[in-house]
Parts: structure tokens; sequence; C-alpha cells
């Protein structure tokens, strides 16, 4: 598709006039409204941006670049993905935040060169299956959806992949993922893990409370706006195929 092609098919989807920049970029701008493309030596497109388009079904025009490496899409109120998705076979970078998915394709098997997935404040209810499906696949973040169960299908990929799992409404957590032999370390967020800080625990998993001796951990603070004795919030919790790892908010 040429780029005077992409001009006209995006006039027609979002009702706004494309203005050119340099070659290799397309754009336009308005009253907070946002999309830029940008295209390689090829005049192919290799990355697009949209934010604060409202578009409930993604349209599948976005999704017939498969030359397409980074594909951003923000506030702009997304509540399902097209099945075409999985024609952006050269997609390392998704990036859905800030809209209302609450589930991902089951075509985006195809995009195996996923690098990053990145899906914070949506309304996902449980971690995509899926996404243990990429096999260079270094980031998931799901953060601020509202999860309430951890699967134990992350154990599998917690010592190669960082999973963000933060703010969600997760209140129980299994023993599997916790072990009293692992030693504990210091809480590095470059690291690979599972991220499970701002969740609230009704109680601390039993390896939690091996590790503080029978007594209140102090990675976990009481909820006193629940005046329930059973309720903990977590403040930060990493959890590694190797390590299990704290951090102390000070």
């Amino acid at each position: 598709m040429t780029a005077l092609e992409i001009i006209q098919k995006l006039d027609a989807i979002l009702g706004v006039t494309f203005e050119t920049g340099k070659q290799e970029r397309l754009f336009y701008q308005i009253k907070g409204k946002y999309a830029y493309y940008k295209l390689n030596a090829e005049k192919e497109v290799t990355k697009i941006v949209l934010y604060n388009l409202y578009m409930p079904v993604l349209n599948e025009f976005f999704c017939e670049f498969q030359h397409c490496e980074s594909f951003t899409a923000l506030h702009c109120e997304i509540e399902q993905l097209p099945q075409n998705i999985g024609n952006m076979t050269m997609l390392r970078t998704l990036n859905l935040g800030f809209n209302k998915l609450s589930n991902l394709p089951e075509s985006m098997f195809d995009c195996e060169r996923l690098e990053s997935i990145l899906l914070v404040n949506n309304n996902f209810t449980d971690v995509p299956a899926l996404i243990t499906e990429f096999p260079y696949l270094k980031i998931v973040s799901l953060e601020s959806n509202k999860i309430n169960l951890y699967p134990e299908f992350l154990n599998g990929v917690a010592s190669t992949v960082r999973v963000n799992l933060m703010r969600n409404l997760i209140t129980e957590l299994p023993e599997s993922v916790l072990d009293s032999r692992l030693p504990l370390k210091r809480f590095l967020l470059n690291k690979p893990g599972i991220f499970l800080g701002g969740n609230e625990l009704l109680s601390p998993p039993l390896a939690l409370l091996k590790f503080s001796r029978g007594s209140l951990p102090l990675y976990f603070k009481l909820d006193k706006s629940k005046r329930q004795l059973g309720n903990f919030q977590l403040i930060a919790l990493q959890i590694t195929g190797y390590f299990l790892q704290f951090f102390k908010r000070r």
C-alpha cells in the first residue's frame, strides 16, 4: 500500500485529513487526537501509534501491515481486536493500554515475534493463557485490570518473562508459587518475575509465614480501611523461577 493510499484510507476511517511530514512519516493531530505512521525505505509501515481515537472495534485496516514491528493504541475505547491481527507477523511490541479489552483473539498466535505485550488498565478478569506461547516474549503488563486469580501456568514463565500483575484484585496465591527453601533476594524491577504489588490478600500464604517465623511479614501492611484483621495489602512481591523476592516500601 502506498503512502497516498494509506492517507486516503485513514481519511475515510477517522474522518480527518492527514498531513504529510517527512517522507518516512504520516501523521495527524487535532483536538487531543493523534495518529502516527512510520515508513521504512521501502515505504512499508513499521510503526503505528494511535491516541484518543474512538473505535470500540479496532478497524481491520490497522492490522494489514505485515511489516509493522510496533503497534500502539492508547485511550481508544477498544473492546475487541480484529481476527486479522495475526497478519502482523513481524510485530514485536503491542501496546493497548487504557482501553476496554477483556480478551485476546487466538489469531495472535501468529504474532510469534512478540517481545512486549502491554495491556495496562483494561478489563481483563484473567491472565490470557496464550502469553505462554510466544518464544521471544520478555514483558507482559496487565497492571490495573480486574484479574482476581493467579494462574499457576505463570510459574513456567517466571524465569524468563516479566509479568506485571500489580494493582489487580488477586486475593489468594497458590502455595505452589512459594517455596520456603528458596533464598530471599533484592527486588529488581529490571529482572524477570511475577510482580504482584498492590493486590489485597485475604491472608498471607503459609510459606510467607514460615519466612517470618510465624509472625506477620514486613512485606504486608494491614489494610485498616477494611477493619478486618484478615486483610493485608501486598506492597510488593516478585516471584521468579529461582527466587522469591520481596521489597519493603520505605
